[in-house]
Formats: structure tokens, sequence, C-alpha cells
């Protein structure tokens, strides 16, 4: 039987890998603060080897897709456990992290300091359902959320997304992709309106993220 000593790397992933459903290894390295990604690659499959997370090729093309066994559920008292996930909901989850990633680096945040959208829906339990932005957090004493959008969605959904966070939150930053001009005009109009809302393009958050 295979045996390892957990250390607070391995505790960073699998608690990276509760709170997104699934990482991408070089999501997982940077998260965890392994000094390369060689080094991050020979710990996951440690942790592998003892059972604690699993990797699936999911879509052609995405590289694999790290998530947390039913082991992993028990060794570590955990909540949130995906074993899998829609296919539709793999490229927004892979943006949602690297945003996150972005947001720790910019401000100086752990992963403690943020909640997810799964969390914040799992902690509502059987609450009414409502809207919930993919990342929440607290900076300098004002609330942040977080919204990726990768699709463009009816004018009065958004409408009321945007309305929500502008009376929860003091700051509503979006992440879009630069071509996404229905929905980049949508949020110049409607910031007309709720003031609190600003823009970040997505390719930047990318590119930040994959050269750290």
């Amino acid at each position: 039987m295979v045996n390892i000593r957990i250390t607070s790397r391995d505790e960073a992933v699998i608690k990276a890998i509760s709170k997104f459903r699934f990482c991408l290894s070089r999501q997982l390295k940077v998260i965890a603060g392994f000094s390369s990604q060689r080094t991050c690659d020979r710990r996951i499959k440690k942790l592998r080897d003892v059972g604690y997370i699993e990797r699936k090729y999911v879509v052609y093309g995405v590289p694999g897709l790290y998530f947390l066994t039913k082991k992993a559920t028990q060794v570590f008292t955990l909540e949130l456990v995906t074993s899998h996930i829609r296919i539709d909901q793999i490229n927004h989850t892979i943006c949602v992290i690297d945003t996150a990633i972005y947001f720790l680096e910019r401000y100086h945040l752990t992963l403690d300091d943020f909640t997810t959208e799964r969390e914040l829906k799992s902690s509502a339990g059987f609450e009414k359902a409502k809207h919930c932005p993919d990342i929440i957090f607290e900076n300098e004493q004002e609330k942040y959320c977080i919204e990726v959008e990768l699709s463009t969605k009816r004018g009065a959904a958004i409408e009321k997304n945007i309305r929500e966070n502008y009376l929860n939150f003091d700051k509503q930053i979006w992440v879009v992709r630069r071509g996404g001009k229905k929905i980049r005009d949508n949020l110049v109009e409607y910031g007309k309106k709720y003031p609190n809302i600003s823009m970040i393009d997505l390719e930047e958050v990318q590119r930040h993220v994959k050269a750290i």
C-alpha cells in the first residue's frame, strides 16, 4: 500500500480542487506554490498513486482534469467533491480558476479569501435559487464579486444579475473576451446605471496567469 506524508502544498492542491470542482496541473502549480511544473507534476502523480486525486481526459485538446476521489473525501473530511462535470461547463470553469489566480496575485490574497459560486450555492442549501457570482472576496474593506462571462445572456437576465451585484457588492468586475462586442457594449451601457461595474479582458487574465 502506497503512503505519503501530506505536506502544506498537498493540502493546497486538495483544497483548490475541492473549491473549483477540478483543476489543471498548471493551475495547481501556481496555487500550491510549486517551484516548477515538473515538481508539481511529480507531486500530483504521488497524490494519484495514493488514491487522493484522479486525472480525466474529457474533451479533445484540453489537458487532463484533476478531480478528487471518494478516498480524499473521507481522509480530508471534505464537503464539496465532484467526480465529473458537464462538458459545456469545462471551459468556463478553467477560465474562472485562471481568474481566481489572477486576483490572488493582484491583491496578494489566499485561496481561503475566496468563496466560489459552488460554495455559495452549497451554503444556501434549499433556499430559493438566486444568482451567485463566480467568485466573491473582500479586499481593503470592500466587497468584490467577479463574473466570468463567455456568452451573451438576454438583456433582462444580465441586468438582473448586475442589479443584484450592485446592491450586494462594492465592486463587480466582469471578465470578458476582447471579441465579445455585444456583452461589452451591454456592460458599458449598464455601467451608466450601475456605476460599480468594471471590465477586464479574459485574454489578459490568461496571459498573466500562464506567464507565472
